[in-house]
């Protein structure tokens, strides 16, 4: 294939990852296709079997090497919030009997709260919260 077809391939691909989430593959082979068609612009006459094992190897090395890292930087995983209120303290501005549910704020939010515990929790009293099931916020005596 001609130097330029290796430039509009890898443009094609480029564009596709644009328009589709590919997971960022088609970047890579876009990458690749791009450096096999600068290859075959400085040093012209390859065989196309070693064309496209150059493609191959270019792609392939690209994306073990980077995709990972990348895909990471762009695409961020949420925190679990289980893990962060946990062991917080939840100032409560009504009664909860055993199992009854309500609401509090943490945090600045208003969360769905739950006494998890076998006694009331009273009014104007702190609760630890002891796990979280969802949206919703274990509580016990503090």
């Amino acid at each position: 294939m001609p130097w330029w077809g290796w430039i509009l391939v890898g443009s094609l691909l480029l564009g596709s990852e644009m328009l589709v989430d590919a997971g960022l593959y088609l970047l890579f082979l876009g990458v690749g296709a791009f450096a096999v068609g600068l290859i075959d612009l400085t040093e012209p006459g390859w065989p196309l079997w070693g064309e496209w094992l150059a493609f191959a190897g270019f792609a392939g090395a690209s994306t073990v090497v980077f995709r990972r890292r990348l895909y990471g930087k762009l695409h961020p995983e949420a925190p679990e919030i289980g893990n962060s209120v946990v062991g917080e303290t939840v100032l409560l501005a009504e009664t909860l009997a055993p199992g009854a549910e309500g609401r509090a704020d943490l945090r600045g939010s208003a969360w769905t709260i739950r006494n998890s515990g076998d006694q009331p929790l009273p009014a104007g009293t702190r609760a630890r919260v002891d796990a979280i099931d969802g949206f919703v916020l274990e509580l016990r005596a503090d």
